[in-house]
């Protein structure tokens, strides 16, 4: 089995009507080096900033999803500014120009159609709640907890949400500056033992996004889907 991924964190972005965020940037930088320090052989990309344009976005997506062989483990993590109608923005791309972004219908095909047989996909965006929405077709099934993600018995391939496609997802000091889905990943993560079961870990991470959200007055409640 090999394992890739990619992690995307844009707190700049050029379009001067898309506010600079402050903790995706770390988001990514600090799944990044997660998995660095704890799965050895991971083939691992890191794309930030002005290095995370849509060109080398969707480079990665096609050779990561795209490309994988049966065999594969792919996880793709985006944190940065997202909408449901117009998809996830990268750092050149340009409000109400769908050709810039990277639309959720786009994500949930590559999520389809990839040969890999484990894909683990974040979206710590606002709304990002639509990508796993655009999955429910006769494919998707309920969310079970008998398949363990990194068996060679039991494939499975989930798309993680930060919010529902109504809601903002929250950025806080009180998680480090992360994104609430990604600081409540971390967490999981590391006070975890391997093997790691996917769906678990998506209940436990779903559930402390919550409690931290009304900790600060707010509703955040991710969305996930396993096909």
């Amino acid at each position: 089995m090999t394992l890739k991924a990619l992690f995307v964190g844009i707190n700049e972005y050029k379009d001067l009507e898309l506010d600079n965020l402050e903790g995706a940037r770390l988001d990514a930088v600090a799944l990044h080096a997660l998995f660095l320090d704890s799965v050895p052989g991971v083939d691992a990309h890191l794309l930030v900033d002005k290095n995370a344009t849509r060109a080398a976005v969707e480079s990665l997506l096609t050779k990561l999803l795209d490309e994988a062989a049966p065999e594969d483990t792919v996880i793709v993590t985006f944190s940065g500014h997202g909408s449901a109608d117009q998809g996830l923005f990268l750092s050149d791309s340009i409000v109400n120009d769908a050709a810039s972004t990277i639309g959720m219908d786009d994500i949930a095909n590559r999520f389809r159609r990839t040969k890999a047989k484990r894909v683990v996909i974040l979206l710590d965006c606002c709304e990002s709640g639509e990508g796993p929405f655009r999955l429910f077709d006769s494919r998707a099934e309920p969310h079970g907890m008998d398949d363990t993600f990194y068996s060679d018995s039991g494939g499975g391939r989930i798309m993680i949400a930060a919010a529902n496609p109504l809601q903002f997802a929250t950025e806080s000091s009180s998680v480090a500056g992360h994104g609430l889905l990604t600081a409540s990943l971390i967490h999981v993560l590391t006070h975890s033992e391997e093997p790691v079961d996917v769906r678990v870990v998506a209940a436990e991470v779903s559930e402390r996004v919550r409690a931290e959200a009304a900790r600060l007055g707010d509703v955040q409640t991710p969305v996930d889907v396993s096909i």
